[in-house]
This record gives C-alpha cells, structure tokens and sequence, in this order.
C-alpha cells in the first residue's frame, strides 16, 4: 500500500509546486508569436526569475544542510544526496557542500 501524497504546508514549497506546474503547462507553446518588444521584456523577466530561483535554491540547500535531510536515506552527506536527485547538476550538487549552515538563517531583504 503506497501512502497518500499530502500537498505542501511550507509557502517555499507550495510556489515551488506551482511554478513547477505551471512551466509543465509551456513544454509545448511556441513562441512564434511573440513580437520584439515581448519578447525582450520576457527573457529580462525569466532572466530575473532565474536569480531569484538560484537565491532560493541556496537557501533551502543552506537549511538542507542545516538539518541534514540525508540522514534518512543512506547518503553520506547533503550534497552526495542532492547529487541523487534527478534534476541536479554536479557542479550544483558540489557547491551545496560548501554553504555556509547560517545562510539559511539571514534574514530576507525587504
């Protein structure tokens, strides 16, 4: 008997499922009918989206580190788990090992 998925309680990881949803949705849009002015506004857009999921990658790696959310599952440390993970890079599962554990606790700029 397989448990039953429960939705995320954490704001983080309740956008995380939503952007994840909706970039499911765009696999298959063309973007032909974008004009130049479109266009350039929303590479700028993603370009910024894209800092901004980097940041927050950081942080819930920094946390991961934090709490050590291998211990469970055998890895010998959070970036060899991270590492597992089907969508990370090498290079990106690498750099979590060298994060500061009190990144995870600075405080958000307004």
């Amino acid at each position: 008997m397989s448990a039953i998925p429960h939705p995320p309680h954490h704001a983080i990881a309740r956008a995380v499922a939503r952007i994840r949803a909706e970039l499911a949705e765009l696999v298959d849009t063309s973007v032909w009918s974008m004009d130049p002015e479109e266009t350039r506004d929303t590479l700028a857009k993603l370009t910024q989206l894209e800092a901004g999921i980097a940041e927050l990658q950081l942080r819930v790696a920094g946390h991961a580190r934090a709490i050590a959310v291998e211990q469970d599952t055998g890895a010998t440390s959070t970036a060899n788990w991270c590492s597992a993970c089907a969508t990370a890079s090498t290079s990106r599962a690498s750099a979590i090992s060298s994060i500061p554990t009190a990144t995870c606790a600075r405080p958000m700029s307004s």
